[in-house]
């Protein structure tokens, strides 16, 4: 599989957890590390998109600002996209996008999105009877502008995003986990025992 630029989602005000998520600790490791270090056998780079220019840079991670603070996931999405598109090199078209908050992810499941792509779609996602779930995804540079738009036109919502172009929803993989995300200090426990 062509490795491709990876970015981590850690610009959320994280209210209902209370403290910054990204940093919480899971298996002794900061998240945002755990996920770094998890994708970075299959990445061509980890970016961070947070509120602020290299908040985690002491944690060794390179990270850009959001190109609008505030505006959630989707303003992440935009940022990362962005950086995508000037930063790698023309026949990148396709970077994989994750929140902070995941708990695991493997290899594979990169591998399994990736196979998902096609030529007319621009994003890939996987889903569950819990619906949706965006993040980890694969997201396709194209999608940039009407990311724009849709932020332009004050809508925020990703899966509405989603909803409104060309995508591949894929079933969550077998050994997807119970506790997938950590929105409360709780998730953080039940994914730490």
């Amino acid at each position: 599989m062509q490795r491709l630029p990876v970015y981590i989602l850690a610009g959320g005000r994280s209210s209902r957890f209370g403290s910054d998520k990204a940093r919480a600790l899971l298996g002794g490791e900061p998240l945002i590390v755990r996920l770094a270090n998890q994708i970075q056998p299959v990445a061509k780079g980890v970016t961070v998109v947070a509120n602020l220019a290299d908040r985690y840079a002491d944690l060794g991670l390179r990270t850009l600002a959001d190109l609008r603070p505030g505006f959630g996931p989707l303003g992440g999405i935009e940022a990362a996209l962005d950086d995508a598109q000037n930063r790698h090199e023309p026949n990148v078209d396709w970077c994989i996008i994750f929140s902070c908050d995941l708990t695991v992810v493997r290899p594979a499941w990169i591998e399994l999105l990736a196979s998902g792509r096609r030529t007319d779609s621009l994003v890939v996602s996987f889903f569950d009877s819990n619906g949706r779930h965006p993040f980890p995804g694969m997201y396709h540079v194209r999608l940039f502008s009407v990311v724009r738009a849709h932020l332009d036109a004050g809508r925020r919502a990703v899966n509405q995003l989603i909803d409104s172009v060309a995508h591949i929803d894929l079933p969550v993989p077998g050994d997807w986990p119970e506790v997938a995300q950590v929105n409360t200090l709780e998730d953080l426990e039940r994914a730490d025992g």
